[in-house]
């Protein structure tokens, strides 16, 4: 047969010795010895003795062989418990370690994911703490924004009037008055408790005409209460001042304090999901250990119970053939003796010589059909090449026709039993390599798509690690804008101040040269009040103060004829400083507003770009532990698809002779079996 199936129980070699010995087995032998002596002419009580004795030598070996094989198979028995024995109790022991391993990572897989949902919740309030605070901050630095501009103007406005009072004296107090009280009124909380109220009556009655006032101010109190609330208003803005860069400074620390929390919780996040999935991976690999060592422990202690039976068998099996051996033994010497007693000699001589004659007939009748079933079967084995049907055929001049029927009898149970184990083998071979083909080609289908799964998310990976590089970059790049934009308005706004002040400055100046050429070059002495009146106003001349002097009368000369011009080119001049004062306001709001937006989008920006930031940091995190158990899927289907391609070697080495010949074997193993029949027909006396 071309293929030696191993039992899956093992066992002895015992049962191939005949178990059946016993006069009956006796009697025959000799008969059969018996006659073969007389075949062959030999003096018959002298072949028969010798070949007693041969049988005794053979049946001692096999006693001695049985023992041998006992032996081993009681030393193969023990070895094999012992082995199983430590394996169970290294089974039970590593279950016990693998169940308390399942339980610590399961453990620790809910205290990371407990972990994480408690690190996301302060992360958010660390990130919800701080937009309140940078609204707070931004909400103040708008409102000293606007402080400091009404501060700024206030105090421009009182160096203004100061420098006027010191110029002209009381020429404008009317004016100086309301600056004052506009000041006073609009900045009222910056006066509370620091201005008596001899100074406020200074300031009410600045505001007086001189005809009305119940006494008349001196020109150094005036002075002295408006130094007084240069002197505050100055000290409110840098005490101002010092307190937004204060508060911009905690902010700052503060933003500096809450980023740096909200990046460390962040990366504890991101720490604790890598434990999260290293405790997952653990908990996913101890489970399957624990299944298959259970599952070995099963096996194990099945494979045990088995054994024990098996062993117990051999032991049975043993004492039996120790007892049948020693009885055959026994019988064969007993034969011997009573074959060699004198007293029985004479008799078994007579009878001796009547088998004689009865032989040679026999040996002369058999001798023809011997001839005919020794050719069929070397004709049989000649055409199979069956070494067996050879050698029975080389037999059949030697032994009985009972002999040579039970030999091919025989032979024909154990071709047939070949033809039957050939069949289930090709049976075997097919399946299994279909199996193969189908696992194989699954595998390969999962290695593919865990390839391709693998490089989607390397690609995943490297975009989102280039789009929060470039996202981090654009937010270095908007802060820097925002930088610049608040150092540009504020040498925006310091070039407003000094626009203000000088054009206010050019205005006061324009205004005296245009009252001094009004006074002479106006048309009528109407027209010249009301030119002193409009200049006064417009210089805003202190009440009380004496009036200008009448002009001389006039003769009949004519006027300068280029003063109408002058007066129209001072007046434009005034105009256009009127309107440039104005475009700066309105350029300043509008300047204001532009910058106070911009930082307001910037900062939603930044703060967009930082949640995306965020979120690609958690995302690439994700791919990446999927990456990782993809690499893990891909590894163990490479090793199935290793073991796939053994096996299929392993059937290949083991199938493709006996595929590939299947039919031949098949076909010629029929003809021996035909052979054999034909055989024992003609040894049975049929005629062919």
């Amino acid at each position: 047969f071309w293929l030696k199936l191993p039992s899956p129980r093992g066992g002895s070699n015992l049962s191939s010795v005949p178990r059946n010995p016993g006069c009956a087995r006796m009697k025959l032998a000799v008969v059969a010895l018996i006659s073969s002596a007389v075949a062959v002419n030999e003096h018959p009580l002298t072949k028969i003795v010798n070949l007693l004795k041969d049988m005794e030598a053979q049946l001692t070996a096999d006693a001695k062989a049985d023992k041998t094989t006992y032996e081993k198979l009681a030393c193969w028995c023990k070895n094999t418990k012992e082995s199983k024995v430590a394996a169970i109790s290294t089974a039970q022991s590593r279950i016990t370690d693998l169940t308390a391993a399942v339980q610590e990572y399961a453990a620790s897989e809910a205290e990371a994911d407990t972990n994480i949902k408690q690190l996301k919740k302060e992360v958010n309030q660390g990130e919800n703490a701080l937009a309140q605070a940078r609204a707070g901050r931004e909400q103040a630095a708008a409102a000293w924004y606007a402080d400091e501009k009404d501060l700024v103007q206030a105090i421009a406005a009182l160096k203004n009037a100061i420098q006027q009072l010191s110029l002209r004296g009381g020429a404008s107090l009317i004016h100086i008055g309301h600056v004052a009280e506009r000041v006073m009124t609009r900045h009222e909380a910056n006066f509370v408790g620091k201005m008596t109220q001899e100074q406020r009556q200074v300031i009410a009655a600045l505001q007086q005409p001189a005809s009305t006032g119940s006494y008349t101010l001196q020109s150094d109190k005036i002075m002295g209460v408006l130094s007084s609330m240069l002197e505050e208003m100055e000290k409110d803005l840098a005490t101002g001042r010092s307190d937004d860069a204060m508060a911009a400074s905690q902010y700052e620390n503060l933003k500096a304090d809450k980023t740096a929390e909200n990046a460390a919780g962040k990366q504890a996040i991101r720490t604790t999901k890598t434990e999260a999935s290293a405790a997952a991976t653990n908990l996913e690999r101890s489970k399957e250990d624990l299944s298959d060592t259970r599952a070995a422990l099963d096996a194990d202690r099945k494979f045990l119970s088995d054994l024990n039976l098996r062993c117990q068998n051999v032991d049975h099996d043993y004492s039996e053939r120790v007892s049948d051996r020693s009885a055959e033994i026994s019988a064969v010497q007993d034969a011997i003796t009573i074959l060699t007693e004198d007293s029985g000699s004479e008799t078994m001589g007579r009878a001796l010589s009547l088998l004689q004659v009865g032989a040679a007939r026999a040996a002369a009748l058999s001798r023809e059909a011997r001839g005919r079933v020794a050719g069929l079967l070397l004709a049989a084995a000649k055409r199979t090449g069956n070494a067996d049907l050879l050698k029975l055929a080389g037999t059949v001049s030697l032994d009985t026709f009972t002999k040579i029927k039970a030999a091919c009898e025989k032979m024909i149970s154990e071709l047939k039993q070949q033809q039957v184990d050939e069949v289930k083998q090709r049976d075997f071979c097919v399946s299994e390599f279909s199996t193969n083909e189908k696992e194989t080609a699954a595998a390969n289908r999962q290695k593919s798509e865990l390839e391709n799964k693998i490089e989607d998310l390397e690609s995943l990976i490297a975009k989102l690690t280039a789009e929060m590089e470039d996202l981090t970059k654009q937010i270095a790049d908007v802060k820097l804008q925002v930088k610049q934009a608040g150092q540009n308005r504020e040498s925006e706004n310091a070039d407003f101040q000094a626009t203000i002040n000088d054009q206010r400055q050019t205005q006061a100046i324009l205004a005296k040269a245009i009252t001094r050429l009004q006074v002479v070059y106006a048309k009528t002495q109407e027209e010249r009040l009301a030119a002193s009146g409009s200049a006064g106003a417009l210089v805003q001349q202190e009440p009380g103060a004496a009036a200008a002097p009448p002009p001389p009368g006039f003769d009949k000369q004519a006027k300068n004829k280029g003063s109408t011009g002058v007066l129209t080119m001072l007046d434009d001049v005034m105009q256009d400083s009127k309107k440039t004062e104005a475009d700066a306001i309105k350029d300043e709001r509008e300047a204001q507003a532009d910058y106070e937006t911009f930082v307001a989008d910037s900062n939603a920006s930044i703060q967009k770009m930082t949640d995306a930031i965020t979120d690609k940091t958690e995302a690439r995190a994700e791919a990446t532990d999927d990456k990782t158990e993809a690499e893990g899927d891909l590894k163990s289907t490479e090793g199935e698809l290793a073991r796939l391609e053994q096996y299929n070697t392993d059937l290949h080495t083991q199938c493709d002779f006996g595929l590939k010949n299947f039919d031949s074997r098949q076909e010629a193993r029929q003809g021996e079996i035909e052979g054999l029949q034909q055989a024992i027909q003609i040894l049975s006396g049929a005629q062919m």
